[in-house]
């Protein structure tokens, strides 16, 4: 009994310095070290360069808008184009043609020609005789093709509208017995101009171009003018003359 008692003891004895014993924990491999990547530098932001805005055109004045607005009521024009000067023309005019007549003009020997009818759409010139006894016989009865560009350099009041983009009023002025508003504005080609407008059909009648010195550098005038009273055969070839 006592023996078994001392082999008690000592088995606690042996449990106790047991449980004291540092118990070694298992080794962890560590990953091995990655190696560092090489910084790149990123480049400096450049600082943005100021966008340099379009100038802008001055809006043109209502009531000048108004003005030429009126030119949409007009259908056809009867006029002398620079009337008084060697270049005086008579023009009808409606839509995309005009006919003009023009001094007496010879082509080749015997045949003259007066009327000239361009058609701007189909870009295409035509005369015809001016009277049996100024015609060849080649040129009897048909219609002669002429060069486009040089019939078609005619000026109209309708092309003078195109470049008006801003305009100030600067009076009023009596012209060719027909009351106008006068215009101005700078041009594409940095000249003052200015326009006598029609105050009832907003069409110019009168065109001044001045240099600096305040000298006029081109005019141009529309009188006799007669506005809607053209028909279509007023502005196309007889139909006597044969196309070739």
């Amino acid at each position: 009994m006592e023996l078994s008692k001392s082999a008690l003891i000592g088995l606690v004895l042996l449990l106790v310095v047991a449980a004291c014993v540092p118990q070694q924990q298992p080794s962890v491999q560590q990953p091995a070290a990655q190696p560092s990547q090489p910084s790149v530098q990123q480049p400096a932001a450049q600082p943005s360069q100021p966008v340099a805005a379009a100038p802008q055109q001055p809006a043109i004045d209502p009531l000048i808008k108004e003005l030429l607005e009126k030119h949409r009521s007009v259908t056809s024009l009867h006029y002398v184009l620079d009337d008084g000067t060697p270049d005086a023309v008579i023009v009808w005019l409606k839509g995309d043609k005009f006919k003009k007549e023009i001094f007496r003009t010879r082509l080749g020997l015997e045949t003259y020609y007066e009327l000239v009818y361009v058609d701007r759409a189909a870009k295409t010139a035509y005369t015809h005789c001016a009277a049996a006894a100024g015609c060849a016989a080649e040129h009897r009865d048909k219609a002669i093709p002429l060069n486009f560009a040089a019939e078609n350099a005619v000026l109209t009041p309708f092309d003078l509208l195109k470049d008006v983009t801003s305009a100030e009023k600067i009076g009023t002025e009596r012209f060719d017995e027909r009351s106008t508003i006068i215009i101005q504005f700078t041009n594409e080609d940095g000249h003052r101009e200015q326009l006598l407008v029609d105050s009832f059909f907003g069409v110019p009648l009168q065109q001044r171009i001045y240099g600096d010195d305040d000298e006029v550098l081109e005019k141009h005038t529309f009188t006799k003018v007669a506005f809607n009273s053209l028909k279509e055969a007023d502005v196309t070839l007889p139909g006597q003359y044969r196309l070739e």
